[in-house]
């Protein structure tokens, strides 16, 4: 028999090396500080609320700002001239800094990043993409 000894961090992620479950809670924990910005999504009611049960409205600083510092992070973990491209302000589709992100397999900065794809153009967020590309199917109720 072999022992084998894992590490779980806050959010439910294992890792093998303490030292690594330890770097992804201060990310975690510098995610967090960035995203308290916006209104948090009532989890009580989360399965309602990816089904379209209504929109978060959100300021556009908090989101602008939130959004870019979620981009730093991101670029500082993984350097990549999207990032660069889009903190730069030229346009980059939100899907390539996505992609990136996903590429990280970390989940706490891919659940951020999500949150920001489920948004439209006048920063209400849905519970899915879906309803951010297609409001009309949604719900056209305010939850905050």
């Amino acid at each position: 028999m072999e022992i084998i000894t894992r590490y779980r961090s806050a959010d439910g992620v294992e890792f093998a090396d303490k030292d690594e479950c330890h770097k992804y809670e201060v990310l975690c924990h510098e995610v967090n500080i960035v995203m308290a910005c916006l209104a948090a999504i009532q989890k009580r009611d989360s399965c309602e609320f990816a089904n379209g049960s209504g929109y978060i409205q959100h300021n556009v600083e908090a989101v602008t700002s939130a959004r870019r510092k979620i981009l730093n992070i991101a670029n500082s973990i993984m350097p990549h001239k999207w990032f660069e491209q889009e903190l730069a302000g030229q346009d980059v589709h939100a899907s390539w800094a996505g992609r990136l992100i996903g590429e990280m397999n970390e989940r706490c900065l891919r659940d951020a990043w999500y949150r920001f794809s489920c948004m439209d153009a006048g920063f209400r967020e849905y519970g899915q993409q879906y309803y951010a590309l297609n409001p009309s199917q949604a719900k056209d109720i305010c939850l905050n």
